[in-house]
C-alpha cells in the first residue's frame, strides 16, 4: 500500500502525475469507444479530438514540468477499473446497437465524473498553494470535461434513450 502524502505539495504532485497517466490510458479508450459506437453523435463527442484529451495531456505535462516531476505510468485503481470496464463494453466492435451505445455512454460518464471530482480537488489544492498557472490550466481542463459531460447528457436524453425505448 502506498504511503499517504506528507504535505499538500506531495498531494498536488501525485494527483497531477496520476491524472496524466490516466489520460494516456483514456486516450486509447476514447479512440476505441469512438470507433465502436453506432451513434455518430456519441462517436463524435467521445473522439479524442472532441474531448480535447491531447490538449489536457499537454497541460498536465506542463504542470509536471513546472513541478520538476517525471511522468509516470502508475494509475489509480479506479482508473484501471473504469478503463477495463469501458474496454470490455467495446468488445465485439462489429456488433453495434443502441443498447451497446448506452453502455458506452455510461462508461464515458463514469470516467468523466471521476476526473471532474479529482480536478475539483486539484484545483482547490493549486489555489491553496497559490499556483496561479496551475489554477488556470486545471480550470480549463475541468471546464472541457464538464462540457463533454453535458453533451453526453444531451445525446442520452434526445437520441439514445428515445431510440432504445422503441426497441
Amino acid at each position: 500500500m502506498k504511503t499517504p502524502p506528507l504535505n499538500l505539495i506531495e498531494l498536488f504532485n501525485s494527483t497531477v502525475a496520476g491524472l496524466y497517466a490516466a489520460d494516456k490510458k483514456y486516450l486509447k479508450c476514447y479512440e476505441t469507444i469512438a470507433k465502436t459506437a453506432m451513434s455518430a453523435e456519441l462517436s463524435h463527442t467521445l473522439s479524442p479530438e472532441q474531448t480535447n484529451l491531447e490538449s489536457h495531456m499537454s497541460k498536465l505535462s506542463l504542470l509536471i514540468d513546472l513541478q520538476g516531476l517525471k511522468t509516470s505510468r502508475i494509475t489509480q485503481v479506479l482508473d484501471d477499473q473504469l478503463y477495463t470496464e469501458a474496454m470490455d463494453c467495446c468488445g465485439f466492435a462489429k456488433q453495434k446497437s443502441i443498447l451497446k451505445d448506452i453502455q458506452l455512454l455510461h462508461c464515458a460518464q463514469q470516467i468523466l465524473q471521476s476526473k471532474i471530482i479529482r480536478l475539483e480537488s486539484l484545483y482547490l489544492t493549486a489555489k491553496e498553494l497559490k499556483k496561479e498557472q496551475a489554477v488556470n490550466l486545471i480550470h480549463e481542463i475541468k471546464a472541457d470535461h464538464k462540457q463533454t459531460y453535458s453533451e453526453l447528457l444531451e445525446i442520452a436524453q434526445h437520441k439514445l434513450y428515445p431510440l432504445a425505448h422503441q426497441i
